[in-house]
């Protein structure tokens, strides 16, 4: 057994029967404390826009570090935020 020191805690995936290699041989795990839950959503392909409702979100926009949607970063409408 080889054994090696890490600062995080390692995974090991398997997709399927198969392990799967970490990129960049990385297997860093963190784990982040949900924030809110998401009910309900629609994405309008035309506008690109996502509406997004649910509850327990943060109070402020500032608040929100990311959202991601479809593998793309989406950027906040503050004017839209309630």
């Amino acid at each position: 057994m080889i054994k090696t020191y890490e600062t995080k805690p390692q995974v090991i995936v398997n997709v399927g029967d198969m392990p799967a290699v970490c990129k960049n041989l990385t297997c860093d795990f963190t784990y982040t404390t949900p924030v809110g839950e998401i009910t309900e959503f629609t994405y309008t392909k035309a506008s690109k826009v996502l509406v997004i409702k649910g509850t327990d979100f943060p109070a402020l926009n500032a608040d929100i570090q990311k959202v991601w949607y479809a593998m793309t970063e989406c950027t906040i409408d503050k004017s839209k935020y309630t």
